[in-house]
């Protein structure tokens, strides 16, 4: 595990040592201090509504040995009462909650991959993440952690994992940029381009622009792959300066799916000792439709997949047939 020092936010963040010891090694860092553990390093960020520099008492009262907070905050406050914790002043704590991350990455010479796309990103990432924990101790991103103070806090809970499987969010242009250069990913995948945050940005196009900023942050030699039977990204292929790998079903692709028997639904029932109208009635479909995935008639969505590991109470690897596309990704790395 490669630990952070507080001499090394100091330098990284340019930050000032109020009091405290700058040698102390900070092995977890939070935000939340409902969320603290002994030891921790509180970061202190502004909200809307409230100010989380402020709450570095209750920190320090759930044990935390260090905070990180604003000046500005706390610019009146008095600290010479907290001569056994340490504390250290930033001009802006989310700022360094970024350079922290980007520090932390790069101390590790490991497999990043970061996902987007307008729709099935969660799922995406919880299906690599699955495939790719068979040979690498992953980390992942948890919840709704994709975005510029997510992914951050994400990445500052690298410590003996050799892979990483991010998500990223956005909702307006060059967001996605910030997060791939705190990331610094080896390999980034796009899942399509809808028409989701079309509101915000105003067109595909647009929408296109800001989920190829992935690219910003990716390593020399990183590979970029695509769904190609997106019609944005087959069309636009030619537009995009990295190297790229595609998959796809329909448009001719570096990587085809070829085998349609790709769940084990029906199997997984039987083990479970359920009904194809159980299960039905759990996720809120029909029973034709799930009659239609145990047959392998049609497939399921990633989401749908994954929501019918978690009810089904099991790995999500265990509703899939080992496929071309999962030997694509271990293959890739």
């Amino acid at each position: 595990m490669k630990e952070i020092l507080v001499k090394d936010i100091i330098r990284e963040c340019n930050a000032s040592l109020i009091i405290g010891n700058e040698n102390l090694k900070i092995e977890n860092f939070s935000k939340d201090t409902r969320e603290i553990n002994e030891n921790d390093c509180y970061i202190g960020i502004k909200g809307e509504t409230f100010d989380g520099n402020l709450f570095y008492e209750d920190a320090f009262k759930k044990g935390s040995s260090a905070c990180i907070l604003e000046k500005e905050s706390v610019k009146d406050i008095d600290f010479r009462n907290y001569n056994d914790k340490t504390i250290i002043l930033v001009d802006n704590s989310i700022k360094a909650l970024q350079e922290l991350a980007a520090y932390k990455r790069s101390l590790y010479d490991i497999p990043v991959i970061a996902v987007t796309g307008s729709v099935g990103k969660t799922s995406t990432k919880e299906i690599i993440s699955s495939v790719l924990s068979t040979k690498y101790n992953v980390l992942k991103t948890e919840g709704n952690y994709n975005n510029h103070i997510g992914l951050p806090l994400t990445i500052l809970k690298l410590k003996d994992h050799n892979a990483m499987v991010l998500e990223m969010g956005m909702n307006h242009l060059n967001e996605i940029t910030l997060l791939s250069k705190i990331a610094k990913p080896t390999i980034a995948v796009i899942t399509n381009i809808g028409t989701a945050h079309i509101g915000n940005l105003g067109s595909r196009e647009n929408i296109l622009k800001a989920k190829l900023e992935i690219i910003d942050g990716l390593k020399e030699n990183g590979t970029l792959i695509i769904n190609n039977d997106n019609d944005m990204l087959h069309n636009n292929l030619d537009k995009i300066n990295v190297n790229i790998k595609t998959i796809g079903i329909n448009n001719k692709s570096n990587y085809m799916a070829t085998n349609k028997n790709i769940n084990r639904i029906k199997v997984v029932l039987v083990e479970k000792k359920k009904t194809n109208k159980w299960l039905a009635d759990q996720i809120g479909k029909d029973q034709a439709t799930v009659s239609k995935w145990c047959t392998n008639t049609t497939q399921p969505t990633l989401e749908t997949l994954v929501e019918t590991a978690r009810i089904l109470e099991v790995d999500i690897r265990e509703l899939l047939v080992p496929t071309d596309n999962q030997k694509i990704m271990m293959t890739i790395l």
